[in-house]
């Protein structure tokens, strides 16, 4: 309370703790779905600031003493953080703000608007310089509290420009709220009048995960039927993002804070972790798999170069497209797992259509790597009954950055851990019921590598070939837009 001049503290530290009490967070900036406050603590700053927060998948633990130096107050709750973060593997941080390293410099700062807004001692003059013209002159022509209710009443319609705030005069017009996740439809509907230019610009502004393929009113329309409720507001860049654990989860993400974004559907039976854990051994087991760093293969026409220590996976295709075969060509698409991006995309340019590698990655982790994924946080596994041959079954669901944690599997395995049948519950027309014919050793690994499905004209076979351990990454990995890793 801001009369209360003393309060009850639990000391965390013990004898070996030191002077330093830790690092705080401004907790004014602390605001976007996957954020969550969870405790204060003493500190030199304000009383509001926050000690323990999470975003997304990430913990801060504010609190300067090593384990060693905390208390057994302190030891239980840096256990119980980490064990409530454990809980969170699908969902990432959304919100971001530009560094002051950025080469293009820091954004506005919310936090220093908040202050001014909320301090009536502040001059109007300091208030009006976070905004660009002519809104700078309007402000400052205001006296303190006209000033500040003038801010307050055209926030919905507020976007950065550069390092300085701004209206959008459109959206003040037309009275659209700009935070809201309808409000791109409701620009959508006006493209056609004498604002659309400046509406396309305002959309793009807004929206900076969307494609943004022409034709610009269809293409954003089809988008929003899935994405709509998947918005997000984020305050720090003043645009909406993607929520993807609701749009995951399909559920709108206004519904979706706190623990409530915690993988809690994740099941993982004492039976079914037993079968994971010997399908694991069977293919090298995790600590293999922790110590593969680059990995590199082939399947048909297309070369995979995995770094996984620098979160890149470039692939190259090799096939050329026939004359009249309805397809989109492409040579190179560079993915990053870890930040769920496409760092160059093949095909194109627009209107053409342009070829992401997420889904190469998916089916890389699906048919190569499934048998290693197994006990990864957050990967629900189900015992299920054995099938007709024998084979006693496993169901899985995959979490994980870039994964789509909508899709399952069942791997019907055998006594010694082998998969046999593969069976892909997902979207990819190219996965479906397939026969593990052959798997191949990479260094302590054993990976299926052979796929047999039944189609209509018979059998279809994918096979994945040279396969390297820890291979060095070529120069220019991450970026040369020219195919380097040879056929």
């Amino acid at each position: 309370m801001p009369d209360q001049q003393q309060i009850d503290v639990l000391p965390l530290g013990n004898d070996r703790a030191g002077q330093m009490a830790g690092w705080c967070t401004v907790a004014v900036e602390l605001d976007g779905p996957e954020i969550e406050v969870l405790c204060g603590g003493v500190n030199s700053k304000q009383p509001t600031h926050a000690a323990i927060w999470r975003q997304g998948n990430l913990l801060h633990f504010g609190f300067q003493p090593s384990p060693d130096g905390l208390d057994d107050n302190g030891r239980k709750l840096l256990l119980n953080s980490v064990a409530y973060i454990a809980r969170f593997v699908t969902d990432r941080p959304l919100v971001r703000g530009r560094s002051m390293f950025d080469p293009a410099g820091p954004g506005p700062s919310r936090y220093w608007l908040e202050q001014f807004l909320a301090r009536p001692e502040i001059a109007v003059d300091d208030l009006a310089g976070w905004f660009a013209e002519p809104w700078q002159a309007r402000i400052a022509a205001l006296d303190g509290k006209a000033a500040r209710e003038f801010v307050q009443a055209r926030r919905p319609a507020m976007i950065a420009d550069g390092r300085k705030f701004t209206f959008d005069e459109d959206a003040l017009a037309l009275g659209v709220d700009l935070r809201a996740p309808d409000a791109p439809g409701k620009l959508v509907a006006q493209l056609d009048g004498e604002r659309g230019p400046r509406l396309r610009v305002l959309l793009q502004r807004m929206l900076p995960e969307w494609p943004q393929p022409e034709p610009i009113a269809d293409n954003l329309l089809s988008w929003l039927q899935t994405h709509d409720k998947a918005l997000a507001h984020d305050p720090l860049s003043l645009c909406l993002r993607i929520d993807p654990v609701a749009l995951w989860r399909h559920v709108p993400s206004a519904t979706l804070r706190g623990p409530d974004r915690a993988d809690g559907d994740v099941v993982r039976e004492p039976k079914a972790l037993e079968l994971a854990r010997r399908i694991a051994a069977h293919h090298g087991g995790e600590r293999a798999f922790d110590d593969l760093h680059t990995f590199a293969a082939t399947s048909g026409a297309e070369r995979f170069f995995w770094d996984r220590d620098h979160g890149v996976l470039r692939i190259e295709n090799s096939a050329k497209l026939r004359p009249g075969t309805f397809g989109t060509a492409w040579e190179v698409v560079i993915f990053d797992p870890v930040q769920d991006v496409d760092l160059l995309m093949g095909g194109g340019p627009p209107p053409r259509p342009r070829v992401s590698g997420r889904g190469m990655y998916r089916e890389l982790v699906a048919r190569l790597f499934l048998p290693l994924w197994l006990l990864r946080p957050g990967t629900a596994l189900e015992r299920l009954p054995d099938d007709a041959d024998g084979h006693q079954c496993l169901g899985v669901r995959l979490a994980g950055r870039a994964l789509d944690p909508t899709a399952s599997f069942v791997l019907h395995v055998d006594q010694d851990g082998a998969i046999a049948v593969f069976e892909a519950k997902t979207q990819s027309a190219r996965m479906g019921t397939e026969v593990v014919t052959a798997t191949t050793a990479c260094g302590p690994l054993l990976l299926p590598t052979t796929f047999v499905r039944q189609v209509r004209r018979g059998e279809q076979t994918t096979t994945w070939t040279d396969l390297q351990w820890n291979p060095k990454p070529p120069e220019g990995l991450a970026a040369a837009p020219a195919r380097l890793l040879g056929n």
